[in-house]
């Protein structure tokens, strides 16, 4: 009878094992919202518990000078018109700033905290860069360095796109026309639920016991 239970908990812990694992879970940052004329930075918080991402746009590569900063604009124009872009976009549609990453202008996006929170995979989209309108992505290890571009991460496209990882920041630019940045997402993974965790440690006790009953 002792052994039967004993290989009853140790399969009921082993069954569980997998449940105990940890889970990932996709996280992902709407550089939309909040929409409308934001300051020279900007947080973006998902997740829960929370995890921010920092953003902040710059008239030119000159990430170093504080006095290159210039303010943000969420758009929310429907569409593919959603996301984040720059107040200073000179380009105008029916004679208003479309407030897009143009020219020389640079946004750029500080992960450190993502990392530091245990996010990986991390990866971007981009918007509104329909009709010719390209972008670059720039990676860096320094808030005041432009970095150097990132391999395969130039396009016109607006699908999701892998960010390379080993980089605290990600410098945005549009290389022709201008664009928007729609979303940063990252993969976290959760802790175990505490119920399964004392039922694993339950069912593992029970694995223990039965391999000494064995060599009794």
């Amino acid at each position: 009878m002792l052994r039967k239970t004993l290989l009853t908990s140790a399969l009921l812990g082993a069954s569980l094992l997998g449940l105990a694992q940890a889970e990932a879970a996709v996280i992902t940052w709407n550089l939309g919202s909040p929409s409308g004329l934001l300051g020279v930075s900007q947080d973006y918080t998902a997740g829960s518990p929370p995890v921010t991402i920092t953003a902040t746009g710059f008239i030119n590569g000159n990430f170093a000078n504080p006095a290159n900063q210039t303010a943000l604009f969420g758009k929310a124009a429907g569409g593919d018109e959603n996301g984040l872009g720059l107040n200073d976009d000179p380009t105008l549609s029916g004679g208003v700033s479309e407030h897009e990453i143009n020219g020389t202008n640079w946004i750029q996006l500080d992960v450190t905290k993502a990392i530091a929170a245990g996010i990986t995979g991390l990866s971007f989209a981009m918007d509104s860069s329909t009709g010719g309108d390209a972008w670059r992505v720039f990676e860096s290890n320094s808030a005041t360095s432009l970095g150097v571009q990132a391999p395969g991460l130039t396009g016109t496209d607006e699908l999701s796109h892998a960010l390379p990882s080993g980089f605290e920041f990600f410098n945005f630019q549009a290389t022709s026309g201008n664009v928007l940045i729609s979303s940063i997402s990252g993969n976290r993974v959760d802790a175990p639920e505490p119920a399964a965790l004392t039922i694993l440690g339950a069912g593992l006790v029970g694995m223990g016991l039965l391999r000494r009953s064995r060599r009794a």
